[in-house]
């Protein structure tokens, strides 16, 4: 019980720390092509909103299997 605790603590923070760096990577370039802040703030917004998504879609498949 406390492995797989800690092993969907280390996968959630990877992934966390996943997404954080490809969020930062993609606002960078999409500043770099075009130099306005309002795109670079839609993007942080939309690769936040699509992350947790796959968060909670990731997280509903381990619980389904940790039930079953």
């Amino acid at each position: 019980m406390k492995n797989a605790r800690l092993n969907r603590v280390l996968f959630v923070t990877f992934a966390a720390s996943v997404d954080i760096f490809f969020t930062f990577l993609s606002v960078y370039i999409a500043d770099l092509l075009v130099s306005g802040i309002r795109l670079s703030i839609l993007a942080m917004i939309l690769l936040s909103v699509l992350f947790f998504w796959m968060e909670s879609a990731l997280d509903s498949k381990f619980l389904r299997k940790k039930t079953s």
